[in-house]
């Protein structure tokens, strides 16, 4: 035991000599390969508790907290097995357990006191003895002035019965910043080495340790419970790893909320600030369906899925089955459930990224980044358009986290507890006996994988083009496109693909499209290297799409009367649309007889309602533009050819 009274290691029960150190030690990695197999998986606090305490070593809970802080050098909340046994039997002796004093633990909390009163400052270890009554009582009145901060003045605080309406708000969020700033500046949190942890560097483990169990220890709730006045029920569901740093977690939700223009009370549900850390068996539940985390996404809007930056959250099995649920997974997710993926990095644009060839806004400094489910309102207050402003948001997110990304699979995330993997793994393949060992492989592991492999692959496939040769690394973003499942995909093309592009890509693209796509938008219009024959691929995959109801298409290339025919005819055998926005740029060398006739068969779709119609260059007589207008008078919209320009609307037309 350490002389601030901090419990360090207390294994001398255990050994008489190295001999029975090393026969211990093989004795814990049997017992392990017999659980679990592989010596180097991941594997947190928790885990490492269940084993040892199963061998029955005479070590407590405080001895056991005390090895895995010392194991966990960079504070992440997880060590590999073999990383963990080989510091434990490893690197030490049999002295260091009979006598000699180790290292420090991990960090230590110094609590300044009333120096005016002539007491000495007093560390508080983060796993600690049981102190004298004295030095209890001490302690306790330092904890009381530590966490004021935390609270309004006065304090409030309120019961929340249901879990599910415990979400944070950002106000409260960033009271918690502070307060993290604020002890940092007082006294440092410690670490190993006597070096301080940086505000920074701190994440959830650290904050749960340091700031939620400590400041809810007198009353056993949750942090949302002290921090509110009454029920907040979530907005949004947040889905993340607990290793990332907090300042960075909260900078993602900051852009994320004004992003989505979400009012000031908006609560965001946080796993770590909702569960009551004191009795979480009770929060958490017995499985996936009857969690707290599935009864928020029940109520939230939709979920925000924070990245680190080694995409560690997709490996944790918690994270990949909140992704399971907000892509559609349950029969009873709504379809409007929104699903936002956002990270912040060190990762600046380009220059040629803008329409102008100028630069950017950067992600250099840290700025925040999100890909989002659809447009935001701010893509729709854009005078460039809601696709163009979508692009040149979502530009800056790090490529090299979407090829991470790409090679994702649920099936080997991992878990603190093998239950709760075996648990949500049967869960996704539909398998009612949740506690039987799931299978290695299954069709609904790879329904999954593809879907949010779809995700990153639609995001970033006008990067992958600029940066990625077609046929060789674009093939891994088709594939992951084709297999998506999307319904809504938005691209528009610009910065350096208006030189770059060329038809392989965007044929491969054509052939990619997902056919579950019911709203679609391309936006081509300025490349000056995609020629009639990759529009034609486009308007040739549409009659496989059977469930588009929304089309916009954008081409710059040249048009003839083959080629018009062939765009009316691909878009004709789109059974299901309903809303049509097509801008052909270059019709000069089609006919008359070409353009009328492209424009009946726009008229005679079935359920075509909304027509807007550009083809730029082309000419028409009185007679054919009469023809035209005949064809499409039972449509709404706007006809332009060439410099004539009319409103139609259901019957009537008016001079545009």
């Amino acid at each position: 035991r350490s002389a601030h009274g901090g419990v360090t290691v207390g294994l001398h029960t255990c050994f008489m000599a190295d001999v029975a150190l090393q026969s211990v030690a093989e004795q814990v990695k049997e017992a392990w390969k017999r659980e679990r197999g592989s010596e180097h998986e991941l594997v947190s606090f928790c885990t490492i508790h269940c084993l040892l305490r199963k061998l029955n070593l005479g070590l407590s809970d405080d001895e056991i907290q005390s090895l895995f802080s010392h194991a966990d050098a960079t504070r992440s909340g997880v060590v590999t097995f073999s990383g963990f046994i080989d510091f434990v039997f490893g690197a030490c002796t049999e002295k260091d357990f009979r006598g000699q004093r180790m290292s420090e633990p991990d960090f230590v909390i110094n609590v300044e006191q009333n120096k005016e009163d002539g007491q000495d400052n007093a560390g508080i270890a983060k796993v600690a003895s049981a102190p004298a009554s004295a030095a209890e009582a001490q302690a306790s009145a330092a904890k009381e002035d530590l966490f004021l901060g935390l609270f309004e003045a006065p304090p409030g605080g309120c019961h929340i019965e249901r879990v599910e309406e415990r979400a944070i708000t950002l106000e409260q969020l960033m009271m918690l910043q502070r307060h993290l700033y604020s002890r940092a500046q007082q006294s440092a949190w410690i670490v190993r080495g006597g070096q301080a942890l940086e505000v920074e560097s701190i994440n959830l483990y650290h904050v749960t340790d340091l700031v939620i169990k400590p400041s809810t220890e007198a009353r056993r709730c949750s942090f949302v419970e002290l921090v509110a006045d009454a029920s907040q029920p979530p907005e949004w569901f947040v889905s993340h790893w607990w290793g990332e740093p907090v300042v960075l977690f909260i900078r993602c939700l900051l852009q994320h909320s004004k992003d989505r223009e979400c009012p000031r009370d908006a609560g965001y549900w946080v796993c770590a600030y909702a569960n009551n850390q004191w009795d979480l068996s009770k929060d958490i539940g017995e499985g996936p369906e009857s969690s707290s985390f599935r009864k928020a996404m029940r109520l939230a809007r939709g979920t925000v899925s924070l990245l680190d930056a080694d995409a560690v959250v997709y490996t944790r099995i918690w994270c990949i089955y909140e992704v399971f649920i907000s892509v559609g997974g349950a029969s009873d997710q709504r379809p409007d459930y929104l699903f936002d993926i956002y990270t912040t990095g060190t990762v600046g644009a380009r220059h040629g990224d803008t329409e102008d060839g100028g630069e950017s806004p950067s992600l250099a400094g840290g700025g925040t980044c999100g890909i989002t489910d659809g447009y935001i309102p701010a893509d729709d207050h854009s005078r460039k358009g809601s696709a163009r402003c979508k692009r040149h948001r979502e530009l800056g997110f790090p490529f090299a986290l979407v090829q991470q990304a790409l090679s994702i699979k649920v099936q080997d995330a991992i878990a603190s507890q093998e239950h709760d993997k075996n648990c949500i793994l049967n869960a996704i393949i539909g398998c009612p006996q949740v506690d039987e060992m799931p299978p290695k492989d299954h069709p609904q592991y790879d329904h999954l994988n593809s879907v949010l492999h779809g995700r990153f692959a639609a995001a970033s496939w006008t990067r992958a083009a600029e940066m990625l040769e077609a046929h060789e690394g674009l093939e891994q973003h088709a594939a992951a496109l084709l297999t998506s499942g999307l319904s809504k995909l938005t691209l528009h093309f610009g910065g350096s693909c208006l030189e770059n592009l060329k038809d392989p890509a965007v044929i491969l693209l054509g052939q990619s499209l997902p056919v579950t796509l019911n709203s679609l938008f391309l936006g081509f219009q300025g490349c000056k290297h995609v020629t009639s024959n990759a529009m034609l691929c486009i308007t040739s995959r549409l009659k496989d799409l059977k469930s588009l109801m929304h089309l916009e298409l954008r081409f710059s290339c040249t048009c003839d009367d083959v080629s018009l025919a062939s765009v009316a005819q691909g878009i004709a055998a789109s059974p299901a649309l309903e809303a049509l926005d097509l801008l052909m740029e270059h019709c000069m060398t089609a006919s008359n007889d070409a353009v009328v006739a492209f424009a009946e068969t726009l008229g005679q779709m079935p359920k075509l309602s909304r027509l807007t119609l550009t083809l730029g260059g082309a000419t028409l007589s009185k007679a054919d533009q009469s023809a035209v207008l005949d064809s499409v008078k039972g449509l709404d919209g706007k006809v332009s050819i060439g410099k004539w320009s009319v409103r139609v609307a259901a019957g009537a037309a008016t001079k545009a």
